[in-house]
Order: structure tokens, then sequence, then C-alpha cells
């Protein structure tokens, strides 16, 4: 009962933590004022004037319309996008002994996994509206991804030649080939995942304007506490998105930590240290 009581109160820290960055999101949000492409243009030039170029730096919030003259194909489902993050897993399991309150030996299932692929990669775009056209990179940004593959797949479904997996249409190249699993352990199947940020449609941007030697490009902050945020979401939806958050978090966290303080207490006094 205490140690029950104890991974809830851990599970009431982790939604307070996830409370507390969900409204410092949703502030960020609301508090921080938009900016035409031309408004930080006129900024940044004003500033180069004054000490030259690649001192800029305009934290604000940008609205307007994807543009993405170079697209990348996805690893997995072959998608056009700016942005993909994808992975594959293998899944297994083995019987292992342990020794439970009394000292005796007892067996269980133990479950696992190993990443067999994990690739990211992004490529730097435009946002554009009415008054101009801006840079984006977005290395280190907090991206709206668009899930393209979500699947698990038994071991027969699979078929594997050298270092190459097939599924259907989809092949990967596996560097090394197929790791083998370590004794006593059996495969149950594989994990594929994917997720993408496609290359066109309306654009919510919030980070810093940097001046890179004349060439103005949305970036991550280098303040504590700032975010960089891309989605295609309007400015509306993430609010509304950010305060459903927030209540479920803290809800989630308060009624966690409740559950959890009680069952520690009525373990310690019951003297049931287990679950």
């Amino acid at each position: 009962m205490v140690l029950f009581g104890l991974i809830l109160l851990g599970v009431a820290i982790g939604c307070f933590l996830a409370y507390r960055n969900a409204r410092a999101k949703l502030g960020e949000i609301l508090l921080t004022q938009t900016s035409s492409i031309q408004d930080v243009s006129e900024r940044a030039a004003a500033v180069a004037e004054a000490l030259g170029s690649g001192y800029s730096s305009d934290y604000t919030e940008i609205k307007g319309e994807m543009e993405s003259p170079e697209l990348l194909s996805s690893a997995l489902a072959r998608r056009d996008c700016v942005y993909y993050r994808a992975s594959v897993t293998r899944e297994w399991e083995e019987e292992e002994w342990y020794k439970d309150d009394e000292g005796k030996q007892q067996k269980r299932i133990h479950k696992g996994r190993d990443t067999l692929f994990s690739e990211t990669r992004h490529v730097p775009f435009y946002v554009r509206d009415e008054t101009g056209r801006l840079k984006v990179d977005p290395s280190g940004a907090d991206i709206d991804l668009e899930s393209t593959l979500s699947r698990f797949e038994p071991e027969h479904g699979l078929h594997f030649s050298g270092s190459q997996l097939r599924l259907g249409e989809i092949t990967l190249h596996l560097d090394g080939g197929l790791p083998a699993l370590a004794r006593g352990r059996r495969t149950l199947g594989y994990r594929f995942e994917e997720a993408i940020f496609p290359p066109t449609g309306a654009l919510y941007l919030l980070g810093t304007v940097q001046d890179h030697g004349g060439t103005l490009t949305l970036t991550k902050p280098q303040e504590k506490g700032q975010r960089y945020i891309i989605s295609h979401k309007s400015e509306e939806e993430l609010v509304s998105q950010q305060d459903q958050n927030s209540k479920l978090f803290f809800w989630g966290s308060v009624a966690t930590g409740i559950g959890g303080l009680l069952l520690t207490l009525a373990g310690l006094v019951t003297g049931n240290t287990g679950f």
C-alpha cells in the first residue's frame, strides 16, 4: 500500500510540473504581441543602423502562410514535409525470477523494447504575410506534428533481407542489420511511429527573429523562459488547448496527490509497505 501511495505521489508531482509548463506556455502566447514581418524588419534595420548587422534579437509572435521551397520525404510514410520524426522499436518479453516479501522465488514476465531506428530531420522554410517574407529555422522548436504512422506489427508480418526491413510499402535500411536479441528474450513485434510537419497552410509562430549577417531568421530564443512554438493551429486554438491541458493536469495532480497521501499514511499505520 505504501509503495502504491508513493507511486501516486510521484504521478502527482509529474502532473503538477506539466500543469506549470502548460500555464507558462499559455502565458507566453497570450502576452506576446503579434508583429508583422515589416515591423520586425524595420526594428532590425534600426538596430543594424546603430550597431551593425548581427545584433538584432526580437522576441515576437508572427502569423502568416507557409512557403516551402525545399521539401523532405519522411522516412517511413514517404510524405512531403519540412520536419519529421520517425522511429522503429522492437518489443520483447522474457521470464525473470525475483524474491517476494516472504523471500520466496517467484517468476514473472518482464517486457522491454529496443530502438532499431530513430531519425529526426528538418529543413528551413518561410512564413509570408501581407508585408513580406521571413525565414524560419525549426531547430529546437515545440512543433505541432501530424501523425502519419502509428502501428504495431507482429514479427511474422515483416520481411527481412540482409540489412533491409520491409512492411508493405515501407522499406527501411538498418545499419549493421537486425541486432540479435539477448538470450531468453522473445520478440513480440515491431512498433512504427512517425510524425511530420506538413509543408503548406497557415502558420502561428512564437520565437526570436535574429539578424544573421543581414538575413532575418526566426529561431529558438536564448532567454530563459521564452518559448519557441511552430504550429498550423490558430492562436485561439492553441490558447484553448493549453487552457484545457492545464486544467486536466491540475486536477490530475490534486486527485493523485490526495490518493497517494492517503494510501501512504494508511500503509504506514497498518504496516502494509507493499502494493
